[in-house]
């Protein structure tokens, strides 16, 4: 059900006939004590029924993510578009990327997106799971390595091919070919990108598959210092011909320590997708009501981390898997990332991954089991909680006066069979 949607028919329950509730004080006791359940009911809904909204939206699972990622696979044309965002410590002069692709992006096919952090925003409010409220029934941790201040040229060393090179909003961003790792470890060193010696291998790793680099880092003005008056990283969106859906994943062993990193990963394609070389459980929710929004985000947080260790390492946990109806994003700023006329799939996975578990690039293939997931739990609200316990207390107390003052057992039996229909309905 739509986070705004409200089913106007709301629960039924069967209440008893008047006439086996006892007496009629005891009759009017539950009329009052309904209406104490009612009255917080109001302020959330003035017809009675369900009103669903997430539960401090842009503070849940996975919104503090270390490496955010949209990733939009055109099967038509064979392009996929990756918009990148990452968490980074310093200032923002200190910083650098560098990001293998499988083929070489356009000019054209690289930005600055401004628009980036709204897009992961209409991406969040989509697929985070919530908790609802139930009325009653009545550092430099991304896909690439730090880097330095004031860059120098374009210099070209042996082996190592700038093929374009353009400044957007602010960031210098160089297009490589490179055909030996240590030659082009000296170059990203030369130009302020400084990637350490130890990560040759995972330089040659791309070079090995023929792979491409892309390099960005903030333009620090003259005179400013070498990382200072630099502005705040924007996610990075390029695009480039690829036959499989791919994330570079191996490049953030660079940057990454021990410490286990979050990495958020939102995958439009025609169906929902399976990593090929990574574990991939879809997540479930313990069957429960949660009394806050707090419970339900530490139990989740809790059952979420146990999905991720697997036996075969840490795994990508789908977190919403589900189509798209096209009139879903238009007008969104994720919507002009899509092309239109087409069927969408939206799969959010998510993980903890240490440098160490970073031995790959993820490759996505379709999930064959196809099931859409989405995950919401309930939270009753805790006015009608309070207001529900008031009016049993105040049901068993008169109930029970009323029985001590009956005089045969027939009448205490009434009154006890009253006493129980109440309690029944306020639980």
């Amino acid at each position: 059900m739509d986070s705004q949607e409200i089913n106007r028919q709301g629960p039924k329950v069967a209440v008893p006939c008047a006439r086996a509730l006892g007496s009629q004080s005891l009759r009017r006791t539950l009329a009052l004590s309904t209406v104490l359940l009612a009255v917080p009911a109001c302020r959330l809904c003035a017809d009675g029924g369900y009103f669903h909204r997430p539960v401090q939206a842009q503070a849940g699972v996975g919104y503090s993510a270390d490496q955010r990622c949209i990733v939009v696979y055109d099967r038509f044309s064979g392009m996929e578009t990756m918009v990148l965002e990452t968490k980074y410590e310093g200032r923002p002069g200190d910083y650098a990327w560098v990001i293998p692709v499988p083929n070489l992006p356009g000019r054209s096919d690289v930005t600055v997106w401004g628009q980036g952090a709204l897009a992961f925003d209409d991406l969040f409010n989509l697929t985070e799971p919530r908790a609802v409220l139930r009325e009653s029934g009545v550092g430099c941790a991304g896909c690439g390595a730090g880097g330095g201040g004031a860059g120098g040229g374009g210099a070209t060393l042996a082996g190592v091919n700038v093929v374009d090179r353009l400044s957007v909003r602010g960031v210098d961003i160089s297009l490589l070919s490179a055909n030996d790792s240590r030659n082009l470890n000296s170059w990203l060193n030369d130009n302020n990108y400084r990637f350490p010696p130890e990560a040759d291998p995972v330089l040659q790793h791309y070079i090995t598959k023929h792979w491409f680099f892309l390099a960005a880092k903030v333009e620090v003005p003259v005179g400013s210092g070498a990382s200072g008056d630099a502005k705040p990283l924007e996610p990075l969106k390029f695009a480039f011909r690829t036959d499989k859906i791919v994330f570079p994943l191996r490049i953030s062993s660079v940057s990454s320590g021990p410490i286990a990193r979050e990495v958020l990963l939102y995958v439009f394609s025609t169906a929902r997708v399976r990593a090929d070389n990574f574990p991939t459980v879809a997540m479930s929710l313990p069957a429960q009501e949660y009394n806050s929004a707090e419970e339900f985000r530490a139990a989740y947080q809790e059952a979420f981390l146990r999905t991720v260790r697997q036996p075969e390492g840490p795994a990508l946990v789908v977190e919403y898997a589900k189509e798209v109806p096209p009139d879903r994003l238009s007008g969104t700023i994720v919507g002009t990332l899509l092309a239109p006329g087409q069927q969408w799939y939206l799969t959010r996975l998510r993980t903890f991954l240490s440098s160490t578990d970073m031995k790959d690039d993820i490759v996505f293939a379709r999930d064959l089991g196809d099931v859409a997931v989405e995950l919401t739990a309930s939270i009753e609200d805790p006015l009608v909680k309070r207001a529900r316990r008031t009016a049993l207390a105040f049901v068993l107390a008169v109930g029970l006066l009323h029985v001590v003052r009956q005089r045969n057992g027939r009448s205490v039996r009434d009154a006890l069979v009253a006493v129980a229909a109440a309690a029944f309905l306020l639980l």
